[in-house]
């Protein structure tokens, strides 16, 4: 799969030149160009948008108003259907969000129609920090949007842990303040909205976790036909960490009769790239029937020896009194691009209802290559 990064190439930045040569008179394609392009390729993502936002800064001499009148002339809309979608509008909201700080309204418009065509959940939040209240209240308006993106966005934009978001502490220090446009959304008939709502309350979760229980418990009186897949989505963390109240709400006891039996590698030494095979058998000694949510978690060994556990979801099962159900899984240690993996001792953990019951070991041998 070719990276994200190279959406942003001599094409794609040409498209955008041609564009806005035909949106006003007022921009300048060689500079453009010239400044946009270069070294790109020695540039990730986000450093090409920059580089782009910044040759697009250069090449409109006009002032902001103008420049963002240009600037949304090319996205696609129903006047403009042949304009411009995708991540090639990434560098226009990037645009908004470093140079239109200073006009807000005039700003919000700009997010408003990058969004219908991309998204506009970086733009958004340095107008958070400079004015909650009045942000928020724009936001709330855009729940209501006929557009399920701007919907999106107004619970996206406001997430207070959004990956590559620039964050703002208001919004870590008041979750309270998020809950009135969750509430609008949660029952929102796109998937892309509910996504983003059950998102944005597992990142609730790790703030206060009080008012997400909360919140879902007061849901939970009108659930509707999402409330189950919402809440379960929003509890993914807690319910990893084994939290009473969160394994409450799914219908999880924290406290079970639950025994591991037979737990085995398929081998107990591996290279980095191999696989391993888990099985074990999981057996309920109690007198009732209990619903059970079963995980396991890898202790990864750090660069410094120490480990580092990552709980993976493995099964949910209701096991009747006095009855096993035996388990395999295949655990593949391939290099990811977002964990470096170091040869040494690894921990296999079995996490039944947020408790570990059992554990086995095993050796990672070799290196991870510079290339992986």
């Amino acid at each position: 799969m070719e990276p994200f990064k190279n959406r942003y190439n001599q094409a794609s930045i040409a498209e955008l030149s041609k564009a806005l040569e035909s949106s006003t008179k007022n921009f300048d394609a060689a500079r453009f160009l010239d400044l946009a392009l270069r070294q790109l390729h020695t540039l990730e993502m986000k450093e090409r948008v920059n580089q782009i936002t910044e040759a697009l800064h250069a090449a409109l001499d006009s002032s902001y108003q103008v420049s963002l009148e240009a600037l949304v002339a090319v996205i696609k809309s129903s006047t403009n259907p042949e304009g411009l979608t995708g991540f090639i509008l990434w560098p226009i909201a990037n645009y908004i969000e470093v140079y239109g700080r200073n006009s807000r309204h005039l700003s919000f418009q700009g997010i408003f129609l990058v969004t219908k065509q991309f998204t506009g959940e970086f733009a958004i939040r340095p107008f958070i920090e400079d004015d909650p209240e009045d942000t928020m209240k724009t936001l709330l308006e855009w729940s209501l949007d006929p557009c399920e993106h701007v919907r999106r966005l107004s619970s996206e934009g406001a997430r207070p842990n959004l990956p590559w978001g620039k964050k703002v502490r208001w919004l870590n220090q008041n979750p309270d303040r998020l809950i009135a446009i969750l509430e609008r959304l949660r029952h929102d008939s796109s998937l892309y909205v509910r996504k983003s709502v059950a998102n944005h309350l597992n990142d609730i979760s790790r703030i206060d976790p009080s008012l997400l229980i909360k919140t879902l418990r007061a849901w939970d009186k009108d659930p509707g036909i999402h409330g189950l897949w919402i809440k379960r989505h929003a509890l993914r963390s807690l319910l990893k960490q084994g939290h009473c109240d969160a394994l409450s709400l799914m219908g999880f006891a924290s406290e079970t009769q639950i025994s591991i039996h037979d737990l085995n590698l398929s081998s107990h030494q591996v290279p980095i790239g191999g696989e391993l095979e888990l099985s074990f058998a999981l057996k309920n000694e109690g007198s009732q029937a209990a619903n059970l949510m079963v995980d396991y978690i890898i202790g990864f060994r750090k660069a410094n020896g120490s480990l580092s556990d990552k709980v993976f979801k493995l099964k949910t099962v209701q096991l009747k009194a006095n009855t096993l159900v035996r388990i395999r899984k295949k655990i593949s240690l391939k290099p990811v691009t977002t964990r470096t993996l170091y040869a040494g001792i690894h921990e296999v953990k079995i996490q039944v209802n947020g408790k570990v019951k059992a554990q086995v070991d095993f050796l990672l041998t070799g290196s991870q290559s510079s290339k992986d």
